[in-house]
């Protein structure tokens, strides 16, 4: 049903999420390694990717 669109959509929470909380919970994520830059280029890679598989989204 959501073949394809879960890495979209999981792409999507990878890109967003840390940034996000970053700037609105002021989250400190460079205290256990992981950079929210490095977070958003991860996810616009996994929705890249996705975007040039040879299966077409949504289907088997």
């Amino acid at each position: 049903m959501l073949k394809g669109y879960r890495t979209l959509i999981f792409g999507a929470a990878v890109a967003v999420v840390p940034p996000l909380m970053t700037y609105l919970g002021g989250v400190d994520w460079t205290s256990i390694g992981i950079s929210p830059g490095a977070a958003a280029v991860i996810g616009a890679a996994i929705i890249g990717l996705r975007a040039v598989t040879t299966t077409a989204l949504g289907t088997k």
